[in-house]
């Protein structure tokens, strides 16, 4: 009865230890289960969040530099649009309203405008000395010939002996002024009014201080001299002028000042220029030949004026179409500011100041990128 006692207590105690163990191991899990069922508090402003991929950290900076790139083509396209939205596509004929040739013009048609436009300065005896044109081809010829036979050539109105008198050293003033006289009759100005302008301002200079009479009267013209090329649609020769005068009243008083003349004169030198372009297109009217205005009214002579008004305003003489160095009637007659010349404008103004400042940006941009890749 003892043993069967000591047994039964033997059996209780390992059946209390055995399934109290496997109470205690169940109801781990089963807690574990019961906190996994409780509700979590989601805040609302995380009810949408999704886990955010990893980002190369050069996305940015060449997403930034596409950006900028991109903002290069997008300002160039505006201002080459100033002139219409078929410029700077290159698929623009020679008929068309063109402006820059190389960015407008289709590349046979380059050919072409580069054609005229060497036909017209030579029509207007512009460049014909200059090594850099094709036009001083026409010279050669007349460079060894004397001066004797140069003029036997010229009482022919041979052009090219004309141009090559006033410039011959053995060709006295009173001759090479009468060649040149005669080469504005002709139609060849270009080289002429710059011969004639120059010895007019020469005297002037010479004059100031001593004589003032002549002084003024050299001086008004040059003047006119200037504005009949200006007249013929040619502003060439606004070079002649503007390196010679003072450009400032503040300059010295030595040199030959537009600030001496009046507004009486400047009207004055209106009317004489003129008078003087109606004179000369009678005799070519005598002599059979096309009027000015039927020779000068051209594509080569606008695109070239507005070329020429840019570069003096914004590189050779900066400012100096917003001076009042010249006559107002000039300004709203011949200098003015056409959609062309705005072009060229806002293209130097990109290229001189945007443009650098945008590659600096896309090149600081690139340094540590390229440091990064290696």
């Amino acid at each position: 009865m003892k043993i069967l006692t000591g047994l039964i207590l033997i059996v209780t105690i390992a059946g209390y230890v055995l399934f109290s163990s496997d109470s205690i191991d169940a109801a781990k899990p089963q807690k574990a289960e019961v906190q996994q069922k409780q509700p979590v508090k989601i805040e609302p402003n995380n009810l949408n969040d999704e886990p955010q991929p990893t980002v190369n950290p050069t996305f940015k900076v060449e997403s930034k530099i596409a950006q900028l790139e991109q903002k290069i083509r997008d300002r160039h396209a505006e201002i080459t649009n100033i002139t219409g939205p078929d410029s700077g596509k290159n698929t623009m004929r020679y008929e068309d309203n063109w402006c820059n040739a190389r960015e407008d013009l289709t590349e046979q048609d380059q050919i072409y405008a580069a054609k005229k436009m060497e036909e017209w300065k030579l029509i207007q005896g512009e460049r014909i000395h200059s090594s850099n044109s094709n036009n001083a081809e026409y010279l050669k010829p007349y460079i060894e010939e004397d001066i004797k036979t140069l003029i036997q050539l010229a009482k022919k109105d041979d052009v090219y002996a004309l141009a090559s008198i006033i410039r011959h050293p053995e060709a006295t003033s009173k001759l090479s002024s009468k060649a040149a006289k005669r080469l504005l009759i002709l139609g060849h100005s270009g080289s002429a009014l710059g011969t004639l302008i120059a010895r007019e301002l020469v005297s002037a200079k010479h004059s100031k201080g001593t004589d003032n009479n002549k002084y003024l009267v050299s001086l008004k013209r040059a003047l006119i001299y200037t504005e009949f090329g200006l007249m013929r649609n040619n502003v060439s020769n606004l070079v002649m002028l503007l390196s010679s005068v003072q450009q400032n009243q503040k300059d010295r008083n030595d040199g030959v000042n537009l600030a001496d003349l009046q507004q009486i004169d400047f009207n004055e030198i209106h009317e004489s220029a003129k008078a003087l372009y109606q004179r000369i297109n009678e005799y070519r009217a005598n002599m059979g030949l096309d009027s000015f205005e039927e020779i000068d009214d051209n594509k080569e002579a606008e695109v070239d004026n507005s070329y020429k008004l840019f570069a003096y305003n914004n590189i050779v003489y900066k400012g100096i179409m917003d001076s009042p160095l010249f006559p107002t009637t000039w300004k709203s007659l011949y200098l003015k500011s056409t959609h062309c010349y705005k072009r060229y404008t806002e293209m130097h103004k990109f290229k001189l100041h945007e443009l650098p400042a945008i590659k600096k940006e896309i090149a600081e941009l690139k340094e540590p990128l390229v440091q990064f890749k290696q």
